[in-house]
Formats: C-alpha cells, sequence, structure tokens
C-alpha cells in the first residue's frame, strides 16, 4: 500500500505543525469554530491559504495610515509572532510602533484590533512595546478583542471599546490543542508507528497519531499556569486600579460584552472608530506619564 502524505498549510505554515507545538491565548469560541474544519481539511489531504498579500481587500493592513498625526496601526485576525494566516505578525506590529514613535509628525498610536487572539510566542515583546511606547497608544476594539488581543489591548493607555453589545473583551487564559486522531489515522490508512532512538525516548511525544503520555499532560498543564499567571500578572499592570480584580470571573476565560468590560474596569470609553481617534488626537497633547491618571 502506498504512502499518504498529508500536509495542512496556511500562509505557508504547516497546521498540524502549528497547533501541536504552540500554545495559544484563544477565544474558545474561535477554537470550536476552527476545529472541525482543522479536521475535515486532514481528512482531505491538503489546503493552501494565501497570506494577507494576496488578499486585495485587506491591503491596507500591510500599510501604516495616519490620520491627523495619529498612527493607524491594525491588529487583525489571529496573532503569530512571523506573521501567515492572512494577517501580519507580532514583529511587525512591533516595526510599526517603533517607527511611529520615531517619526516627528506621529504625536499618538491607535491599535485597530479585531482578533481572537493567537500564540503565546511574541507576546510577551509585543505588550512591552506597546506599554514602553514613548508615545499615547489607544487601542480600539471594534469587535473582538480575545485573550493575546486583549492582552495587547491592556498595554495601551486607553481602550475604547465599540458600544455595541455585539463587541466582546476577555478570555484571559492559555490553552493547547491535542487533536488524538490515532483511530482515524488508523481507519484511514492504517497505523502509524513512531521508532525513537534509544536516547531519544520523550522527543515528539506531543503528536497526533500516539496517545498522550500522562507525563506529558502534566507538563502542558504547568507549563499554562506558569504563562497564564504572566497573562494576569500583565493585565493588571496595564489596567492598573482601573480594573475590578475583585471579579475573579475576569481571568477564568470569560467573555464580556461592551458594558460590562466597562464596569469590570476592562475598558475606559465606548465609541465608534471616530471617537477612537477623537481620543487619540487629544491625548497626543498629554505628557505619557501623566495619561492613565487623567
Amino acid at each position: 500500500m502506498g504512502t499518504k502524505r498529508i500536509v495542512i498549510s496556511l500562509g505557508g505554515v504547516n497546521l498540524l505543525d502549528l497547533f501541536a507545538t504552540q500554545v495559544w491565548l484563544l477565544n474558545p469560541a474561535f477554537v470550536e469554530r476552527i476545529q472541525p474544519i482543522v479536521i475535515g481539511l486532514y481528512n482531505q489531504g491538503k489546503l493552501d491559504i494565501p497570506s494577507i498579500g494576496e488578499h486585495p481587500e485587506r491591503e491596507i493592513a500591510t500599510t501604516e495610515t495616519r490620520k491627523d498625526l495619529v498612527a493607524h496601526i491594525p491588529i487583525w485576525g489571529t496573532m503569530t509572532k512571523k506573521g501567515g494566516m492572512s494577517a501580519e505578525g507580532m514583529q511587525t506590529t512591533e516595526m510599526r510602533i517603533s517607527e511611529a514613535n520615531n517619526d516627528e509628525s506621529v504625536s499618538s498610536l491607535l491599535l485597530d484590533i479585531e482578533s481572537n487572539g493567537g500564540t503565546v510566542d511574541g507576546m510577551a515583546a509585543l505588550g512591552s512595546a506597546i506599554r514602553d511606547s514613548e508615545k499615547p497608544v489607544i487601542a480600539y476594539v471594534d469587535n473582538i478583542a480575545a485573550s493575546a488581543a486583549y492582552w495587547a489591548a491592556s498595554q495601551a493607555d486607553t481602550i475604547v471599546m465599540n458600544g455595541d453589545n455585539f463587541a466582546e473583551v476577555g478570555s484571559i487564559g492559555a490553552l493547547m490543542i491535542h487533536q488524538d486522531s490515532t483511530k482515524m489515522i488508523a481507519d484511514k490508512i492504517g497505523k502509524i508507528e513512531i521508532i525513537r532512538a534509544p536516547q531519544s525516548k520523550d522527543k515528539a511525544r506531543i503528536n497526533p497519531v500516539e496517545k498522550l503520555p500522562n507525563s506529558e499532560r502534566e507538563r502542558i498543564l504547568n507549563s499554562l499556569e506558569v504563562i497564564t499567571d504572566e497573562f494576569i500578572s500583565k493585565v493588571k499592570s496595564g489596567r492598573g486600579e482601573r480594573l475590578n480584580t475583585d471579579d475573579e470571573n475576569i481571568f477564568t476565560g470569560k467573555m464580556y460584552n461592551a458594558d460590562q468590560a466597562q464596569e469590570l474596569g476592562m475598558v475606559d470609553h465606548l465609541g465608534n472608530f471616530e471617537s477612537a481617534i477623537n481620543i487619540a488626537k487629544s491625548l497626543g497633547n498629554i505628557v505619557k506619564q501623566n495619561i492613565k491618571a487623567a
């Protein structure tokens, strides 16, 4: 019987490898939607989705635009360190923040956020770039800022959220996806055995063709706990006294609509994109260290 090579890729990234090897800061609702798609693509054999540069309708996401001395920096789609998956990478966003800070014609930065989250890898550096910006940073949430996207928003000086109650923020926490495909693979192409060198007994223990060992599950849980603790710490430091930490549900992965988010101190203002621009303009003339107290 011949072999069947199964490749699933998004923007040049092997999707199975990506989900199996990365810890994610994602909205669980998004995970539930994408998981059956991934499994379906696995059965089909191959899927290639073009990168953002091949999507003319999203071309604005590849350029920085300015509106009255406000640097408009989009954070759209699934967030990964290098980009792909029809979205720019976190490193590109860091570069745009640096460029805006070095541009004398720019007085403030507006992060235009529309994202269910992304990978842990790259998030700490992006968060630091936002927090350490010499110029005021305003985060605008149009529809959703979940998990990694909210981590990014929480490091801004001010968060403006679309007043429509369909908009949501939150999902503070971490997860890792492991798909046990042993039965499906056995039914489709037969049993797959991984043969390891005697010295490599722990190599590639997280994979879809073998049961996940309990020792690996425990290691993953410990890692997720450390990452989530860091996530919570960054949100608390970013939002400061504005955040209502009496409600511990904030840190369990729950999502909140606009009114709830404002009541809990997760966002500062409710409004549209234009109001976010106006706030950015006004903060552009305020000394950075005085913004959060204003």
